[in-house]
């Protein structure tokens, strides 16, 4: 994802939205989405009027007062959180297990930033200790927001 490969853990908790533990995320390709944006209103609903203020420390990559925000939720732990939308490019390789089949640049992939604390209460071995991103559900492909 980004500028940087890396391989990354995949989570589906049934959420509203993709979202990644922004923390250690650093990326020169990395867009923060706007709030009251088309794709903020897609992301969160309503009139995308939600923003996040970035008072919190450290900030989170891109965020400014002016970024789309919407909460994230771990229904095991009933616990939300709230920050920024942000997108930037995903990496995308497959293979049947043998065979290297395809290879492809997702641009403008479109994810929230929340916290590892989202992750907690899941299965002992359904986390690699210290991953960089759970994905909670992929957004529709950027044609059809």
């Amino acid at each position: 994802m980004g500028n940087t490969y890396a391989n990354y853990v995949v989570i589906d908790l049934g959420g509203q939205f993709t979202w990644l533990d922004c923390d250690q995320y650093n990326s020169s390709t990395y867009r923060h989405v706007r709030c009251w944006s088309p794709k903020c209103k897609a992301t969160i609903g309503g009139d995308g009027a939600s923003c996040i203020d970035c008072k919190e420390k450290p900030h989170r990559p891109g965020c400014t007062r002016n970024t789309c925000a919407p909460s994230s939720y771990n229904p095991k732990t009933s616990m939300f959180t709230v920050g920024g939308v942000g997108e930037d490019t995903v990496h995308v390789s497959s293979t049947d297990g043998n065979v290297y089949l395809d290879d492809e640049n997702m641009r403008h992939f479109t994810f929230g930033c929340g916290v590892k604390d989202l992750l907690s209460s899941l299965a002992k071995d359904t986390v690699v200790p210290d991953c960089e991103l759970a994905y909670i559900r992929l957004l529709p492909s950027p044609s059809e927001l």
